[in-house]
């Protein structure tokens, strides 16, 4: 059984983290609710809205949470020098907002955005579940480490998981406009609700991976 910290004694940080928890509980009780309506409307504005704010808002949630921890992990597992591991996640935080340029392209001109978005979701759960593959345990020497097979599914999860961004990040923002006519004084108010599902899956996911790890 998992032992938790007396409440007497938690830290700055273990608030922060209990309070993010809970804000995270109480907006998927709100999704919760909102997929319990039969309406196709809510809050004056159509319910898919509200799915694209979920979907972006999990995969803010990822992707920032897993930066939380990539340093963390290339150094301490990996076993990578600083200079090398801030070298690969400079590489891949550049790639993720470079690739949306290419599957932008790809959706106008072949996929269309709303298999654009399903693609890019469908490459990032897989990516992130490929992280959670685990190479050799009790290493200490960093050249016998990184020449554990296993690093190469690591690689293989940062690709998938670059690509499956650059599909989802340049469509899905798309997507939100077509749930509206283009006189619909309604569009812009829908992007600040779905932009608020960007922040909160950025901060919940800081927040919280980054207290886990």
């Amino acid at each position: 059984m998992p032992q938790f910290k007396d409440m007497s004694l938690w830290a700055e940080g273990d608030w922060i983290a209990a309070i993010a928890a809970g804000a995270l509980v109480l907006v998927l009780a709100f999704g919760l609710t909102l997929g319990a309506r039969k309406s196709d409307e809510v809050v004056g504005h159509p319910k898919g809205l509200f799915v694209l704010f979920y979907a972006e808002m999990w995969e803010r949630f990822s992707y920032y949470g897993m930066r939380a921890l990539l340093i963390l992990y290339l150094t301490k597992f990996w076993l990578y020098g600083d200079g090398k591991a801030n070298l690969i996640y400079g590489a891949y935080t550049s790639l993720v907002y470079i690739t949306p340029v290419l599957g932008g392209y790809l959706a106008d001109r072949y996929l269309g955005q709303r298999k654009a978005v399903f693609f890019g979701g469908v490459l990032l759960a897989l990516g992130h579940g490929f992280m959670a593959v685990e190479g050799m345990h009790g290493v200490t020497d960093a050249a016998v480490k990184q020449a554990d097979p296993a690093i190469n599914v690591f690689w293989m999860a940062l690709a998938l998981i670059i690509v499956g961004s650059g599909f989802l990040k340049a469509n899905i923002s798309v997507i939100v406009g077509q749930l509206y006519r283009l006189t619909d004084i309604r569009r812009d108010s829908a992007y600040t609700i779905f932009y608020m599902g960007v922040n909160t899956g950025a901060a919940l996911g800081t927040i919280l991976v980054g207290y886990l790890g």
